[in-house]
């Protein structure tokens, strides 16, 4: 792993955004990913906020950057745009493979830019009172502490997916789309055909993802989720954020 002349330390992110339905947009920054998306936010152009799906500090974020575009050169919408039409899985997986030999801790302040996670607002749509969100307690479900990799893992898929495998597909394509009942539905109704589980049977914290997979699970105040690596920076920016609530999942071996 090279972590030293760090002179173009810098992220390489990936960003969703709703309006921009089947896109992910990658590019890079000398600040924080978050702050980055809000910047992009707040332009008269576009119709719905950004959300940071993934980052990574990187030693050289120009030429990371420049790689990960060469890899989906083939998705590009435009050559003058950083938009992709890609799966954001694939994205996902693609870029972390170009970030590996360029990973760099995470350690000193990038820029005068550069804001700690408890900083950070995010960007709001005001909504009539009536169709506002319940507003919940931010929660990071943190990696079960048995876990012995380093990194996140993509669940196995084949003809009979796992529960796992379904989990990971339905959040690492549409993060803060489903509550945690709603992803319950989604995986064992919906997918599974099984109407007769009940809800109360279903934790969370006993997910395969966390116990065995190396994935956070992060719930947003509307009670939304999505996943998180392990190995991320957004991981380690939800463990240090006095605003979100950290819970341990269950071990996937008792003590």
């Amino acid at each position: 792993m090279i972590q030293e002349n760090c002179e173009k330390k810098g992220f390489v992110y990936i960003l969703i955004n709703p309006a921009f339905t089947g896109f992910v947009k990658v590019g890079k920054t000398i600040k924080e990913p978050e702050v980055r998306a809000r910047e992009l936010s707040s332009g008269s152009g576009v119709p719905a906020p950004y959300a940071v799906a993934w980052d990574a500090l990187v030693t050289d974020c120009d030429q990371v950057e420049k790689l990960i575009h060469h890899q989906l050169a083939h998705a590009r919408s435009r050559k003058d745009r950083e938009f992709f039409a890609i799966p954001l899985k694939n994205a996902i997986s693609i870029a972390s493979s170009v970030v590996a030999p360029f990973a760099c801790e995470r350690d000193v302040a990038l820029s005068d830019d550069t804001v700690t996670p408890r900083e950070l607002n995010p960007v709001t749509i005001s909504l009539p009172r009536k169709n506002r969100p319940r507003m919940i307690q931010e929660e990071l479900i943190e990696v079960a502490e048995d876990y012995q990799g380093k990194y996140a893992q993509e669940p196995p898929d084949g003809p009979h997916k796992t529960i796992p495998r379904y989990e990971y597909e339905l959040l690492i394509a549409d993060p803060y789309k489903y509550t945690e009942r709603e992803l319950f539905e989604q995986v064992h109704v919906v997918q599974r055909n099984r109407p007769h589980l009940k809800i109360d049977s279903y934790n969370i914290k006993r997910s395969p993802l966390v116990q065995s997979f190396g994935w956070g699970i992060h719930r947003n105040p509307e009670g939304k989720l999505a996943l998180v690596a392990l190995e991320s920076n957004r991981y380690k920016e939800l463990q240090g954020s006095k605003s979100v609530t950290c819970t341990k999942s269950y071990r996937k071996n008792k003590a």
